[in-house]
């Protein structure tokens, strides 16, 4: 028999060396007692060597093996939180569109509809006409008779029609009124231009549009919220009011011959070239206020002319030909009045504050009072 057949038939039998005799193979009994079996001579087998694919001849085992996985660091589940800032974007789209958003976003592609306003028939004299349109534009200029043009603007899923101007008659006023109504997706307005006669009686009031009245003579009255007001060479024969919250005043040429009331809050206001013949309050908060125009120099109504603001500089300007009396005021502010030596400023022992006093051309004309808390004061000759 082959070693190999030994081997397998005797785990006992080992293989001969070189130079060794090979020992006698005597068969044992397959029941013999163990003990008896441990009397018979061990053959001890070479320990088993484990087979190791060589590859092709002359290669390495390492050059085969496979370099060990790199495993990558496995980045946190972040699912919940970006479902959380999708949730916080929306809620922030939803304010923004319930605060105001809404109406930006309605005026994408704005549509507008021009057309004629029908007038009832008014008696004759000069005609009044009183208009509130909250959400529009307000311009009046002067023609040969009283007409209404409307210009409504909605967004581009909106009907413009849907707002509505009423028209009504009390004797020889007319009564103007806007309804916009409410739409969340559409910013809804209407714009009037109107063409009045030469003398009409203006009552104007809108929201969160601009006025301008031009070329026009009568009582006016206007107001607006957070628009700006514009009167050029206008004749005011009432007492007027021109008032802005958050909008300039501008005034050019006009003159007032009666009481005028000029406020502003958070605006300027320039009136330019203006005649003031009776009594006028011109008050700011937080802007300016610049001044260059006439006074009635004529102290026989004694007019009286108050110059106010809280955080802004007043700039007046005077002709030396008028006889005026000057007094002004500031806080934390500067007077410069070097144009007239006949008015001697002072600055307050404590603070920056400063005061001034005198008369221009000569003394005992109508009082001009200027105050400024935080701003400066300015009184040159125009």
């Amino acid at each position: 028999m082959s070693n190999q057949e030994m081997q397998f038939a005797d785990p006992d039998w080992e293989p001969t060396r070189p130079g060794q005799q090979s020992p006698t193979y005597t068969p044992q009994p397959v029941n013999v007692d163990r003990r008896e079996r441990s009397q018979q001579p061990v053959v001890e087998m070479p320990p088993a060597q484990e087979e190791v694919y060589t590859g092709y001849a002359g290669a390495q085992p390492e050059q085969f093996r496979q370099p060990p996985a790199y495993h990558y660091p496995q980045r946190p589940y972040r699912r919940r939180r970006r479902r959380a800032w999708l949730w916080i974007i929306i809620a922030i789209l939803f304010f923004s569109l319930m605060s105001g958003g809404a109406s930006a976003l309605g005026s994408i592609g704005q549509r507008s509809i021009t057309q004629s306003v029908p007038l009832p028939t008014l008696a004759a004299g000069p005609p009044s006409l009183v208009i509130d349109d909250p959400n529009g534009n307000i311009q009046v200029h002067q023609g040969n008779s009283l007409a209404i043009e409307e210009v409504k603007h909605s967004g581009f899923f909106d009907d413009p029609n849907n707002s509505n101007v009423k028209i009504s008659q009390s004797g020889s006023m007319i009564i103007v009124s806007v309804d916009t109504g409410t739409s969340l997706f559409s910013s809804r307005s209407v714009d009037l231009n109107i063409t009045v006669p030469q003398q009409v009686n203006l009552e104007l009031t809108t929201n969160s549009g601009d006025i301008s009245v031009n070329d026009t003579q009568g009582a006016i009255e206007l107001s607006t919220v957070s628009g700006n007001i514009s009167a050029l060479n206008d004749i005011f024969t009432g007492n007027a009011s021109l008032i802005s919250t958050s909008g300039d005043i501008h005034a050019e040429g006009d003159i007032f011959g009666y009481n005028v009331s000029v406020t502003t809050v958070s605006g300027d206001v320039q009136m330019n070239q203006d005649n003031l013949e009776q009594s006028a309050k011109v008050n700011t908060t937080s802007g300016n206020i610049d001044f260059n125009g006439t006074f009635a120099s004529s102290n026989a109504s004694s007019p009286s002319y108050q110059f106010q603001s809280v955080s802004g500089d007043i700039n007046i300007g005077l002709s030396s030909t008028e006889n005026l009396s000057v007094q002004a005021d500031t806080t934390s502010g500067s007077i410069d009045a070097g144009d007239f030596p006949t008015i001697s400023v002072t600055d307050a022992q404590r603070g920056d504050g400063s005061h001034a006093s005198g008369y221009v051309g000569s003394t005992g004309g109508p009082l001009i009072t200027l105050g400024t808390t935080s701003g400066d004061i300015s009184i040159h000759q125009r």
